[in-house]
């Protein structure tokens, strides 16, 4: 991707997605820099096809059947869905056995109007994937108010989540959810859906896109601000550094887009509760023994003379 301008001009991931070819099928890489994080509870990797082609996405899981990821992850420009989805459950390696019969199917894709312009376009491009079963029941991340992410100071540290080949080794793929450090840079006035993050020593590529981008505020838990969707100055399908030697990612703010999605998010966190199977009572009978002229009385499912007895009757006393 050329650079036009003295601004880093913001490569969007889904190019590299298009560039298919035999030696690099449209797979993608993992953060430069990146540190592996394998009990990440959160952070998902993704399969699909694009017309025939295997690719990679990450994702964020925000409840047992949501998926929060980049819009270009899911479909292309001209609606066209992509296809053969498979999921990893966070803290699963990314080659882990594929059980066909507990494997979730997509249920609904929800994506903001407007993001079917041009291929060139960068608004809204973030998707939610809803799922037909629980991918986890447990570890997902809590998305960021709009207030949390109004009081994130200019330059706070962030951190970006995703799988894919590590850059260092050149490794397809990373088993693995990886991590990598960002800063902060307040959204532009005219925009409350992109922002731009930079780093100085670690930049997402591709792979990464639909990755959580989260904060860590002072009084609570890591929450999730965003997805990122794109990386500037991009070559061999990772973002290089712009001349002022800072590496640059955009990212859609997650908050904008929640209306979208509210009601069947709050429904999805209530899972239905097994009913539990009754077990049957057993019948208990009353029996009399005689022997001789003695008399025993004796109850139970199945109760039986004394030796040297015999059963004179049998009555049900209880079902």
């Amino acid at each position: 991707m050329r650079h036009q301008s003295k601004q880093p001009k913001i490569g969007l991931l889904i190019a590299i997605i298009l560039l298919v070819n035999a030696i690099f099928p449209v797979s993608a890489k993992a953060s430069r820099n990146g540190i592996e994080r394998p009990q990440n509870n959160f952070t998902i990797g993704f399969t699909f096809k694009v017309n025939g082609v295997s690719d990679l996405c990450s994702g964020a899981l925000i409840s047992p059947t949501f998926i929060a990821t980049a819009a270009h992850c899911v479909t292309g420009y001209d609606s066209k869905r992509h296809t053969d989805f498979i999921f990893t459950p966070p803290a699963t390696k990314l080659d882990a056995p594929i059980n066909s019969v507990t494997q979730p199917k997509v249920l609904k894709l929800t994506i903001p109007e407007g993001y079917f312009k041009t291929e060139s376009s960068e608004v809204n491009d973030i998707a939610f994937i809803q799922l037909d079963k629980p991918l986890a029941t447990k570890g997902f991340i809590q998305i960021a108010t709009d207030v949390e992410v109004s009081t994130i100071l200019e330059n706070a540290a962030l951190k970006g989540y995703g799988f894919g080949a590590v850059y260092e080794t050149g490794e397809t793929y990373s088993l693995v959810a990886r991590e990598y450090g960002l800063n902060w840079s307040k959204p532009k006035a005219d925009s409350t859906q992109i922002f731009q993050l930079s780093s100085k020593n670690s930049v997402a590529c591709s792979g990464d896109s639909g990755g959580p981008i989260t904060f860590t505020p002072s009084s609570g838990p890591e929450v999730l601000v965003g997805v990122l969707h794109g990386a500037a100055f991009v070559s061999n399908r990772c973002g290089t550094t712009a001349p002022d030697g800072l590496y640059y990612m955009q990212v859609s703010l997650i908050s904008s887009f929640l209306p979208l999605i509210n009601e069947e998010l709050k429904k999805s966190f209530q899972l239905p509760t097994p009913t539990p199977t009754a077990t049957a009572k057993p019948k208990i009978y009353k029996i009399t023994c005689l022997k001789g002229k003695t008399k025993k009385y004796l109850t139970g499912a199945n109760p039986k003379c004394p030796i040297g007895y015999k059963q004179t009757a049998k009555s049900l006393i209880s079902k």
